[in-house]
């Protein structure tokens, strides 16, 4: 099995480099984040009315250098969010996606998280978060990231339900996002 080595975004030439292996569901992960950094950075314009990116938010009050991280996940579903017909045939569920942030620290050779967010980026997250149906709308990596989200959701359900099937297991299997 080949594993994600990691990606790294290379300030300089606005690119990005995948080491090892990984399968197309992987890849869709990788870019979204990737378009969701370009966005954050004000490289790729959102034409959402009210969408202030973090490189907009932090030019009203400038902190000095600042380094933040980003990144998608899904919303954890809340009360009333999954229906299951009685008979169990039927599932119907409201998902979403968000973006989080950490305010790092250079140490060393390496940024390590402070394990808090700067109300900026905070702000920025929270901002994404909110236009993420928009964005979708616009952007179709995040369709497919949601479409992700939504696969993996539904297989955990099935998984509660204790479907008699190997599809929920194999779905659900954090690794289905390594090649082989």
């Amino acid at each position: 099995m080949t594993r994600i080595v990691g990606y790294v975004v290379d300030r300089a030439e606005d690119d990005i480099l995948l080491i090892g292996g990984i399968s197309p569901d992987a890849q869709t992960m990788i870019d979204a984040d990737y378009m969701m950094k370009k966005i954050m950075a004000g490289i790729e314009s959102v034409p959402s009315p009210g969408f202030l990116n973090f490189k907009q938010i932090l030019a009203r009050e400038w902190p000095g250098e600042t380094y933040n991280r980003f990144w998608l996940c899904p919303l954890q579903p809340q009360a009333g969010d999954i229906q299951i017909s009685s008979d169990g045939n039927a599932v119907l569920f409201t998902t979403g996606a968000q973006v989080l942030s950490e305010e790092m620290q250079q140490m060393s050779e390496s940024l390590v998280g402070k394990g808090r967010t700067m109300a900026s980026a905070e702000e920025a997250a929270m901002n994404f978060t909110r236009h993420y149906a928009d964005i979708e709308r616009r952007q179709v990596v995040f369709h497919k990231l949601q479409g992700l989200f939504d696969i993996v959701l539904l297989a955990r359900i099935w998984q509660n339900m204790r479907l008699d099937s190997p599809l929920p297991d194999r779905l659900a299997r954090p690794d289905r996002f390594l090649s082989k």
